[in-house]
This record gives C-alpha cells, structure tokens and sequence, in this order.
C-alpha cells in the first residue's frame, strides 16, 4: 500500500501525465515527441520521488496494472513485470503470470472483480508500451 508520504505527482499541475494515453491509428511525430515529453518529465518524477517504492508496489496491484504511471513504470511495464513474477491477475477468463506457463493448477485461485483486466487493455498497454518506449528512451 502506498505509504503516508504525498509523491512528486501529488498536487502536480498536470497529473494526467501519469495517465498517458495514445489516440488510436498512427499519430504525427509530434503529437508523439509532445507525449513522450510529458512522459519523460513524470518518470524523472518518479525516480526522486520519496514514495516511489511504495508507489510501484501499489501498482502492481492486479486492479491497478492495466493504467497509469506507478512508481516509475508504465502498465505495459508492470504488466510484463506481474508475469515474470508469477502476480495472478486475470485477463478475461484467463490467469496471467509465470505460474500459469509452469502447468501450476490456477483453478482454485480466487480472482476477484478488481484483478480482472480486458484482452483489449492489455494488448493496449504493451501496444502503448512498445510506442512510446523508443521515444521515452534516452
């Protein structure tokens, strides 16, 4: 859980910063550079924030990776990372995670309403992910 202590985002004058969003089709170049701008400056916000660890913890939460900005990482980013570290969570009907791809038996793991994220919002975050990665990287 996040811990008492406020984030760098907490009272920013942009806080839809740590909630990217990419309209659909192909964006111009600069629709994308301007986008990846503020992503960059959230991130760098992130990264000396007091609150990160207990930030990035929160997100990855099964109701909190499919959006938003957590403690430094996009949800394509904790998406990933809640697979290479087994987090169930579920994605319309199916559990996610490395437990899954080892054979472990899933079906007595109780998922509930919050842990569920669409095929839809997935395939969106890492298609967000992929995007944005070449123009945030530095």
């Amino acid at each position: 859980m996040i811990s008492t202590i406020h984030g760098n985002c907490t009272g920013d004058a942009n806080p839809d910063a740590w909630f990217p969003e990419l309209t659909r089709g192909n964006p111009s170049d600069t629709k994308m550079l301007a986008l990846a701008t503020e992503v960059r400056r959230a991130i760098g916000e992130c990264y000396t924030c007091p609150n990160q660890a207990g930030c990035l913890e929160e997100g990855m939460l099964p109701k909190n990776l499919s959006y938003g900005i957590w403690g430094g990482r996009l949800a394509g980013e904790r998406m990933l990372m809640a697979d290479e570290q087994g987090i169930e969570y579920m994605v319309d009907g199916r559990t996610g995670g490395t437990a899954h791809s080892r054979g472990i038996n899933k079906r007595s793991v109780v998922i509930k309403e919050d842990e569920r994220v669409t095929v839809e919002t997935k395939r969106t975050a890492l298609g967000f992910l992929r995007k944005i990665r070449p123009w945030i990287e530095v």
